[in-house]
């Protein structure tokens, strides 16, 4: 299974037990899921710390890393994660002030992807 984890932005993440609660979470997902492939967008905080469990436990990995550093091209990038993947978790911090992971959440959604998303 194709397995893609999104998320807020390590700036985004104000508390400590926030950062423990997300990694558990991921943490949790790749030991029910079991995916045979984790795909993310490379971004530092939620998406790294996936890339860490992935890594952890020897799953293949596939990074979008966007282009340049605008809408447009975090926007290519998010369609090509959520295009990839089978099943797509968008872990968003509440102090976030950006809508990027729950973009890419929106349009795995509208491809008929299974989405979980979570506030944190």
């Amino acid at each position: 299974m194709k397995l893609a984890i999104v998320g807020s932005q390590l700036k985004s993440w104000k508390r400590l037990d926030q950062v423990a609660n997300v990694n558990g979470m991921i943490s949790a997902s790749f030991m029910l899921l079991e995916p045979t492939l984790f795909i993310s967008g490379g971004a530092d905080g939620v998406d790294t710390w996936a890339e860490g469990q992935a890594d952890l436990l020897g799953v293949k990995k596939k990074i979008f890393y966007p282009d340049q550093q605008n809408w447009l091209a975090y926007k290519s990038r998010n369609i090509l994660i959520a295009s990839e993947c089978e099943y797509l978790i968008s872990i968003r911090s509440t102090y976030s002030k950006t809508y990027g992971s729950g973009w890419t959440a929106d349009y795995a959604e509208s491809l008929g992807k299974k989405v979980w998303r979570i506030e944190a």
